[in-house]
């Protein structure tokens, strides 16, 4: 796989993703066998371009690119292919480390020599060995580190992140958040929070760690949980923007300014991205084995498709599926396409517009 090059000029227009990114034989190859998804991914689990590569790939799914919220030019919601889309790319991200966790099983018997203890062994035995755990450790810290900017887009940048960005944590933490917390004192994330419209980090030499991510996950259990009637939102959005439009001119105050534990209320938190999210919680509470590619299929790709096998073929050929064909996504429809939907669409068709 190739680097795309990185477009970093945000707007409703000229926010990109790689061209044609789903046509990818490992994506093609994960929507139509997602429980398969270890074995498509060994072939670039060593590639060191790799975890870059995902991250241009997740780019659109993770990054706002227009102002965030109701008071935005778009609808926050998305179509069930977008979380499909981002269950896969979290799979992978996860996964990927995961594989490179997994300790070497200790030998059943000592009467072959070459399962002798690896403190018997001759230190340039050792050394060679070595060096090849090594290289797990620089792999594992190359994937940690995409996560880093993933986990900061999703957790600690605001309120309205992109949906796909808490969605993609959710899934990460689920499949490899035990292979985080055993490597815990090894890991360092650095910046305090994404700038959407400069696409930076703020304070890059902000450090934080495990304890600090986890803290973050659990604090989404305040997150608002009756907040996913997009179109029921939006009308109590309108509302409260013309009582204040009314008022504007008697308080000298802004809608924000005024009341902003009102404003943290029309939060738009989807009933994927909450569900994700109870689970994830739950499994860093437990802290035992993550979740494999079968159960995270289980659980969460077949609910997406629920009653659309139509939709979900054309998805699993495509990465998309038409919004006729697509019937949990209602809501909205008198706003028009969410920008960040229309993107992907024309980025599937190769439609560079």
């Amino acid at each position: 796989m190739q680097v795309p090059l990185l477009d970093t000029q945000f707007s409703v227009e000229s926010c990109k993703i790689p061209s044609d990114p789903p046509s990818h034989q490992l994506f093609q190859d994960a929507r139509l066998r997602p429980s398969s998804i270890d074995s498509f991914l060994r072939p670039y689990l060593y590639s060191h371009s790799f975890p870059e590569e995902l991250e241009v790939y997740m780019q659109h799914y993770t990054s706002t690119c227009v102002t965030p919220g109701l008071h935005g030019v778009e609808a926050p919601h998305r179509p069930q292919w977008y979380y499909a889309n981002c269950l896969i790319h979290g799979m992978l991200l996860g996964r990927a480390y995961s594989l490179l966790s997994t300790p070497v099983r200790p030998p059943q018997n000592l009467s072959n020599p070459s399962d002798f203890p690896f403190s018997k062994l001759p230190a340039e035995l050792r050394l060679q060995i070595y060096s090849y755990y090594k290289e797990d450790l620089a792999q594992r810290q190359r994937y940690w580190e995409i996560m880093t900017r993933i986990f900061i887009k999703a957790l600690w940048s605001g309120r309205d992140p992109e949906e796909g960005s808490r969605y993609i944590t959710g899934i990460i933490l689920l499949t490899c958040g035990h292979a985080l917390s055993s490597s815990a004192r090894l890991l360092r994330g650095y910046g305090k929070h994404w700038i959407w419209y400069d696409d930076r980090l703020a304070a890059p030499e902000h450090a934080w760690g495990w304890p600090e991510l986890r803290d973050a996950i659990m604090a989404t259990a305040d997150l608002p949980r009756m907040n996913n009637d997009i179109t029921g939102l939006r009308t109590r959005w309108e509302k409260i923007w013309q009582e204040w439009d009314a008022h504007r001119e008697i308080t000298g105050q802004t809608l924000f300014s005024s009341d902003p534990q009102q404003r943290n209320s029309l939060e738009y938190v989807s009933k994927n991205v909450l569900h994700v999210l109870d689970l994830t919680r739950e499994h860093l509470r437990t802290d035992e084995r993550d979740w494999t590619p079968p159960e995270i299929v289980a659980k969460f790709l077949t609910d997406l498709f629920d009653g659309n096998e139509e939709g979900r073929k054309i998805w699993e050929a495509t990465g998309i599926v038409p919004r006729a064909l697509d019937v949990q996504y209602d809501g909205g429809l008198e706003h028009g396409e969410p920008a960040v939907v229309t993107a992907l669409i024309r980025a599937v068709k190769g439609d560079g517009r």
